[in-house]
């Protein structure tokens, strides 16, 4: 069962009716969570090409890369998947944490 708060997080993430400002702490805070659920919604929202949501993605990129960092657990898939500029920023935050992970893929 997952937790309400996580829950909510995603969809807030998830919603476009929502502000873009609550949009994007969301995205912040499920960075937080393990749960594979936060990472496959922080994951679609970077992996979607949308002119309009291109800084949320580039969020989502980042949030994707302190998850992976904080459980020690990389996959290029999710670099992969990712549009462009939420590459860039998941690259950025890995490459100044643990960039022999980028060297041995």
């Amino acid at each position: 069962m997952i937790e309400k708060k996580l829950e909510q997080l995603i969809e807030i993430l998830l919603d476009k009716n929502e502000e873009m400002g609550a949009r994007d702490d969301a995205a912040m805070n499920l960075r937080k969570y393990d749960h594979p659920l936060a990472l496959e919604s922080l994951l679609k929202i970077a992996s979607t090409p949308d002119k309009d949501e291109e800084f949320l993605a580039d969020v989502c990129g980042e949030s994707i890369a302190k998850i992976l960092l904080r459980t020690n657990h990389f996959d290029a898939k999710y670099l992969e998947k990712m549009i462009p500029t939420a590459r860039r920023e998941a690259i950025a935050v890995i490459t100044e944490n643990k960039p022999e992970w980028l060297k041995r893929n």
